[in-house]
């Protein structure tokens, strides 16, 4: 298994649900029949549109909704009784695949003799994507022997000692090997106190309150 840190990814299918039936008959099933069943219950049983409705790897059928509410609201009450069984309704990236991540340490890298013609954002995104997310890159023309990298990481032990960088265009390609220093770390997770409740608007001490550092 290859993990990927993708960073930022919008959401653009807020429209789109799995349908999971339960239980499921066992071999190989006509996806007419399960297109048939989730039409009358939706339409017959529901009063609900949709778009469309096609295969889903990790379910029975995504369902796209004419309305975002008709959603969320089968969504927030799965499972539905439906003849001996149950309908439920989950959103296109909460299926059983989804799980949760944790990044456990920031970290400057400094990367040895890298190659001028690759530093790009691009790149270097692409080098790290196996186990951080990359953070910002110093590039400093004045010190062309390194690259200096901060990134987000679920492992100390994942960062490796060397990257290996070819084109891998042709049969036989360049390549470059690019020693990598750890240079600074910082565990994540330290975060300030829970926040104070606030007073109401007539009960504070003014006194308690410090603006530009003369107290």
């Amino acid at each position: 298994m290859r993990w990927v840190v993708i960073g930022h990814v919008p959401e653009r299918n807020h429209d789109l649900a799995i349908a999971i039936f339960n239980p499921m008959l066992q071999g190989p099933i006509n996806f007419l029949d399960i297109r048939n069943i989730l039409h009358d219950f939706l339409r017959n049983h529901k009063g609900v549109g949709y778009r469309t409705m096609q295969p889903c790897p990790h379910g029975q059928a995504f369902v796209r909704f004419n309305y975002l509410f008709d959603k969320d609201n089968l969504i927030e009450n799965s499972p539905h009784q439906y003849g001996d069984g149950t309908i439920t309704f989950v959103a296109h990236n909460r299926a059983w695949n989804n799980r949760s991540a944790v990044m456990t340490h920031e970290v400057w890298l400094m990367l040895l003799g890298l190659d001028l013609d690759l530093w790009t954002q691009n790149l270097l995104e692409k080098a790290v994507s196996s186990f951080g997310q990359l953070m910002l890159w110093e590039e400093d023309h004045y010190y062309m022997s390194r690259g200096i990298v901060k990134l987000r990481v679920s492992d100390l032990d994942d960062i490796p000692w060397f990257f290996v960088f070819t084109k891998g265009l042709d049969f036989v390609s360049n390549s470059w090997t690019v020693q990598c220093e750890v240079l600074l770390i910082k565990m994540l997770g330290q975060d300030a106190q829970d926040e104070d409740f606030p007073p109401g608007d007539d009960d504070f001490d003014p006194n308690q309150f410090f603006y530009h550092g003369f107290g």
